[in-house]
């Protein structure tokens, strides 16, 4: 009996913490993710693939810190006149990926 009634006290407690929300949250930032890296032509499981073999090296700061600076501006152009035509230019979900995470950064400068 006091097994039965630890169970429901254990499950009662787990709402308390609205893991729901977090988890849907994690979830719709990591579709969105994957959206714009499909959408840019490339595939994730090889992006992880690449950072896991090449992201291991270190990038020198004097050049990580112009390669930031080079990198950061992005550009759009929209021509709505034919058939919504968006031109963007810049970085793209990659390359921001790679400003934030270390071994993303250091596979993107050695593919460059």
């Amino acid at each position: 009996m006091p097994l039965g009634s630890q169970f429901s006290l254990s499950v009662e407690l787990t709402k308390l913490v609205p893991f729901g929300s977090l988890v849907n949250t994690a979830g719709h930032g990591l579709v969105r993710l994957l959206r714009e890296i499909q959408a840019s032509g490339s595939d994730f499981v090889t992006e992880e693939d690449l950072a896991q073999i090449l992201g291991r090296n270190r990038v020198e700061p004097l050049f990580a810190s112009t390669f930031k600076t080079a990198v950061k501006h992005s550009v759009i152009h929209e021509i709505p006149s034919v058939a919504e035509l968006v031109f963007e230019g810049g970085a793209g979900p990659i390359v921001r990926r790679s400003l934030n995470e270390p071994a993303y950064f250091s596979m993107v400068v050695q593919l460059s």
